[in-house]
């Protein structure tokens, strides 16, 4: 259950990030609203980190701590045994596969769509 709602917000701070990074027209309403929830949670980050280019790092790095959090919570059920640098590693991958696989379904509802 924990592991689901992680995913989602996962899935919400990346498509944000995603967003801003293709600068989408925020006058969308599902831009908007994707914004306004992401931003919960990413402000905080993003007063300390300001996006560089283009690039939003305060959303990645919110990703990559939620997907770190996903891998924490199955190491306290005792299923897997983690040391921080592969659970910091698995997250990064993790992250990096979340990514290309919206990627990917967008661009072929994108061309299934045309």
């Amino acid at each position: 259950m924990f592991k689901a709602i992680l995913d989602i917000l996962s899935v919400a701070v990346l498509l944000t990030f995603l967003f801003r990074l293709l600068k989408v027209d925020y006058y969308n309403s599902i831009v908007q609203g994707m914004t306004r929830i992401t931003d919960i949670f990413t402000s905080v980050i993003r007063s300390f980190i300001k996006p560089f280019f283009g690039f939003d790092f305060a959303s990645l790095l919110i990703v990559i701590l939620l997907q770190s959090l996903t891998f924490y919570l199955i190491f306290l059920s005792g299923y897997v045994k983690f040391d921080f640098v592969t659970m910091i590693s698995w997250s990064l991958y993790s992250t990096l596969l979340l990514s290309l696989r919206m990627i990917w379904w967008s661009l072929l509802i994108g061309v299934i769509i045309s």
